[in-house]
């Protein structure tokens, strides 16, 4: 576990300075994660904010309403319906 908080404290680090080059100014960013994420993301997050100054809303939910969600976001991008 520690080896995989490393990588991605490092991915999220490296993340951090692509959007710093890219953005002049902060941006919201919304990241829907399953449960078993939440003891890395914890920890990971609140770094990722303080070095890149783009604020997390992070929502924790089951991989298959994720799963639902993004399925609905891309029928709409697409102009699908989904009967919902």
């Amino acid at each position: 576990m520690r080896k995989f908080a490393c990588r991605g404290a490092t991915t999220i680090m490296g993340l951090a300075l692509v959007l710093q080059c890219g953005a002049a100014a902060a941006t919201e960013i919304r990241v829907l994660y399953p449960p078993p994420m939440h003891t890395v993301l914890a920890e990971l997050l609140p770094r990722f904010e303080r070095i890149s100054g783009h604020r997390i809303t992070a929502i924790r939910e089951p991989s298959a309403a994720i799963i639902a969600h993004l399925a609905r976001r891309a029928n709409r991008s697409s102009g699908q319906s989904t009967g919902n």
